[in-house]
């Protein structure tokens, strides 16, 4: 049987929003892009060629990985999405003629793209079938079903399910755990059970081969989204070693395809990738995935113990996150032993009754502090994750939490609205509430709000986030305040040259420079700040845009932050309002 796999997954790359005749130049206007292989379809392949006794033709798409090789080898300009997803799925259908497609959709941001997909898919895939998988797809089964998208649906995790239906035959009557399709739901004799894999060691490691040298080399430096200062990229591996989480937060909606139970890698296995990675593709830095990686402390120790031991001569990351309940001396002093340089939180929020009752995250805030504090001592910078926003809260309760993230002294945060993803408990309130509708993304653009509040609309709640994130990052972090210029001149720095008109960015390293006693650079930096605010300003341009954001309109917005930071500011005419 040969099947084709294709990863959906472009949106990080649509910043405007999702639109079929948008052109590569446009979708591409910040010079930058990320790409990280589909570790799910890649676990799956694996499986498949260990299991499928009658060995499979298999191939894979990652749509994303193309979209970028054609920008970087100078394809057309003028070239549409629409275009480019036209020429590239139906080059590699008619080639290689598959029997089943299996379409790959994580994010709901990425739906009105993967309805897209489907469409030209059907269009030319002849009699070949068509089954969808990922995060929205095992949320919406009865959306993409009933509207002709596909022929099956797999709910849940896929190795299992996928290896069930191509061994018989794809018969859209047989009763396979975790597999949906177009008939049974039709017929209502669907059931919508999960098949969990209890013993991941049994999954073997993801299929990179699939892809030739030229294409894992893209994989390898640019999962990273930007260089450092240097301009350096370094070689990541990434890694997934956990499924399940048993946490409730009302926001996720995760455990709808890895469920609550936790579920494990060994340890032997976990070291046995990471030394063949090392060694197969020359790494620089080693980036774990799970969503609780830390869960089990035990099994946390062991790995970390083991990494140190190996001495690999590589950092150890995890892009998302790490649950800091779990952090304690131990494991603290093992990470920075393994060469664990930034660690990732998420707090949420820092008022105490919506982290616990809205957002039912239920962290000790007052504990959250101590181990902040606790990684600082140890060397380890530390960022967080922050969302306003959510039904109930209020500007009081925003306030609070921006003040305790001013207070926590982590280098840097992150703070978004919140998105109701299909399958989270923070979707169904939504949609009974009536605040969204069922297909709450449409005709939404990623730096809007995804819904208003009694207290908010969501064209404020933005620009709200965007004042948190100036107060926190920029004027009154904790670490400028305190002298630790070391730990935020090279953020400040990498944002100057992505968004040279930050102008607020400008502000700070003057403030950097001017308390350093480095007076050349300070002067250097006044005349920039004086040339930008100078520019004539376009009122039609938004503030809060960073990449083309209005640098006099920022000034004036933040003036009062600014003099605070800055007061000889208010005596230079240049800058007066």
């Amino acid at each position: 049987m040969k099947i084709l796999f294709i990863n959906t997954e472009l949106y990080n790359d649509f910043w405007g929003g999702y639109n079929r005749d948008k052109q590569l130049k446009d979708v591409f206007m910040n010079k930058e892009f990320g790409v990280c292989p589909p570790m799910g379809l890649l676990y799956i392949l694996s499986y498949l060629r260990k299991y499928y006794e009658k060995d499979p033709s298999l191939e894979l798409i990652d749509l994303r990985l193309e979209m970028v090789k054609y920008y970087l080898n100078g394809g057309k300009d003028e070239t549409t999405v629409d275009e480019f997803l036209h020429e590239i799925i139906e080059t590699n259908i008619k080639r290689f003629k598959p029997d089943l497609i299996a379409l790959s959709v994580l994010f709901d941001a990425s739906a009105e793209l993967a309805e897209d997909v489907c469409k030209i898919t059907k269009g030319i895939c002849g009699n070949a079938k068509i089954i969808m998988g990922g995060f929205y797809c095992s949320n919406r089964y009865g959306y993409l079903l009933k509207n002709d998208l596909c022929d099956f649906v797999c709910i849940g995790e896929g190795e299992r399910p996928l290896l069930w239906l191509v061994q018989n035959e794809l018969d859209p009557d047989m009763s396979i755990t975790g597999i949906v399709s177009k008939e049974q739901f039709l017929k209502n004799t669907h059931t919508l059970e999960k098949d969990f894999l209890d013993e991941l060691d049994e999954i073997p490691w993801p299929a990179y081969d699939i892809f030739d040298d030229r294409d894992m080399e893209l994989y390898l430096v640019n999962q990273l989204a930007s260089p450092n200062i240097s301009g350096q990229r370094e070689r990541t591996g990434v890694f997934m070693t956990s499924r399940g989480c048993p946490r409730r937060c009302t926001f996720c909606g995760t455990t709808t395809i890895h469920g609550h139970k936790f579920r494990k890698r060994t340890a032997n296995d976990v070291i046995s990738e990471i030394e063949h990675m090392v060694s197969r593709y020359k790494l620089d830095t080693i980036a774990i995935l799970d969503d609780t990686f830390t869960l089990d402390k035990k099994r946390t120790v062991e790995i970390l113990e083991l990494i140190i031991k190996g001495d690999y001569g590589v950092g150890l990351q995890f892009p998302t996150g790490v649950d800091i309940r779990t952090l304690d001396e131990k494991v603290i002093s093992l990470f920075k032993k393994a060469k664990v340089e930034d660690l990732h939180i998420a707090v949420e929020s820092g008022n105490q009754h919506v982290n616990s009752f809205i957002l039912k995250k239920g962290l000790n805030l007052e504990k959250v502090k101590k181990t902040v504090a606790l990684l600082e001592e140890n060397g380890i910078n530390t960022s967080a994750f922050f969302m306003i926003g959510f039904p109930e809260e209020t500007m009081e309760m925003i306030n609070e939490s921006k003040e305790f993230a001013k207070d926590l002294g982590v280098i840097w945060i992150s703070v978004n609205t919140p998105t109701p993803v299909f399958g989270s408990e923070l979707y169904r309130d939504c949609l009974e509430r009536g605040l969204i509708k069922e297909d709450y993304y449409k005709d939404k653009l990623f730096t809007e709000a995804y819904f208003s509040t009694d207290n908010f609309t969501a064209q404020e709640l933005p620009k709200i986030a965007y004042d948190f994130n100036i107060e926190v990052n920029f004027l009154y972090n904790k670490n400028i305040r305190t002298g630790k210029f070391d730990k935020i001149l090279p953020r400040y720095l990498d944002i100057s040259i992505r968004y040279p008109t930050h102008i607020v960015t400008w502000v700070c390293l003057y403030y950097c420079y001017k308390q350093m006693g480095d007076d050349q650079k300070r002067d250097e930096i006044l005349r920039k700040i004086v040339e930008l605010y100078k520019e004539p300003g376009d009122d039609s341009v938004n503030i809060e845009a960073w990449v083309t954001g209005n640098a006099n309109l920022m000034f004036n917005k933040y003036r009062d932050g600014i003099y605070d930071l800055c007061p000889e500011f208010k005596n230079i005419p240049e800058l007066s309002a």
